[in-house]
């Protein structure tokens, strides 16, 4: 892909996996793990597709009734150990105040706190187990699992 930066126009072109669609927008990603977002961080100039290896996408959904966060998505973690998985949903927590989700220049926020409630969008897991250890939540997360983990 070839592109800018919408921040400082510096250029963006590189090899981006493309997690979903939204209108005529992308969510990307990087094999360093960053997520992306077609006309928010990354205005495309040239876009093409080359085949890469085979992987499966699964959708499974995850509730949360007044429960610690940890056990459930460490259960998922371990038996999908080789796989990108991305969480997307809205959760009750219980500590707010104990949440930081930090904001990374040039990339798509896959997560924000408003209030009690935290609301991602193509969260790495590995992300909202550190941002959520210890929380109570309740609320449903869908988990995208692409496996094998994309190269």
């Amino acid at each position: 892909m070839r592109g800018i930066w919408t921040s400082d126009r510096t250029r963006a072109d590189g090899k981006y996996f493309i997690l979903a669609n939204e209108g005529k927008s992308f969510i990307l990603s990087d094999n360093k793990g960053g997520v992306y977002k077609s006309e928010q961080q990354i205005l495309i100039e040239r876009m093409s597709a080359s085949l890469g290896n085979s992987a499966t996408t699964q959708l499974t959904t995850i509730t949360f009734t007044d429960e610690e966060i940890t056990p459930k998505l460490s259960e998922l973690a371990a038996t999908q150990p080789n796989a990108l998985i991305l969480l997307s949903g809205s959760l009750a927590v219980d500590l707010p105040k104990n949440i930081r989700v930090p904001i990374i220049a040039n990339q798509f926020q896959t997560a924000k706190l408003a209030d009690k409630t935290i609301t991602p969008t193509f969260h790495p897991l590995e992300l909202t187990l550190q941002h959520l250890a210890e929380q109570y939540c309740t609320g449903t997360l869908t988990a995208k699992i692409i496996a094998p983990r994309p190269q």
